[in-house]
């Protein structure tokens, strides 16, 4: 299945985001050894997350995601993280595959929330580490996510917070959530 969806995502995103996807995926990975999370499942999640993200509702639709999946007022209202709610619903039509645990860890990969599974976390924080990253916090979060997922969560989210904060962006309240959390 792996490859399929690997094949999927290529055709959906540039190269760079692709090359950022591997590097999530290998981060992925690598805390999913050392918690001992379902590596399957985490490298799923990982090649998947951003299968939607350089696309819009209209062509959610035209792949056929029905139009009540596609979370038009989500994309209007906040457009940088509506590709984590309508990925695996693009991954389902696409390959035909859904996983409620590799569904959530998608969803939930740009936000957070206030109640996330070990492989939501895992999720959330390879993607605001991953290598590729240039923030002043990387290397100390990378660091913190093989001592404590939960407070590499706490503090990827107080890094978003402060960061959109700064960009006067508007912030989703799943990512409040996540922190207060």
């Amino acid at each position: 299945y792996l490859n399929e969806l690997n094949k999927a995502v290529k055709s959906l995103v540039s190269e760079k985001r692709y090359a950022h996807i591997l590097r999530v995926a290998e981060m992925a990975e690598r805390l999913a050894d050392h918690w001992k999370i379902d590596k399957e499942k985490a490298q799923i999640a990982a090649i998947g997350h951003d299968i939607a993200k350089q696309l819009t509702p209209d062509q959610l639709a035209i792949f056929g995601v029905p139009v009540e999946r596609c979370h038009i007022a989500l994309y209007e209202t906040y457009p940088p993280v509506w590709h984590a709610f309508v990925g695996a619903d693009l991954i389902k039509v696409k390959c035909d595959y859904w996983d409620n645990d590799v569904t959530s860890a998608i969803m939930w990969h740009t936000t957070g929330s206030e109640s996330m599974t070990p492989l939501d976390k895992l999720i959330y924080v390879a993607d605001f580490i991953e290598t590729g990253r240039h923030h002043p916090f990387r290397l100390y979060l990378e660091t913190l996510a093989f001592t404590s997922l939960d407070e590499a969560c706490f503090g990827t989210a107080w890094c978003s917070i402060f960061s959109l904060l700064n960009k006067g962006a508007i912030i989703h309240p799943s990512t409040f959530a996540c922190y207060n959390q």
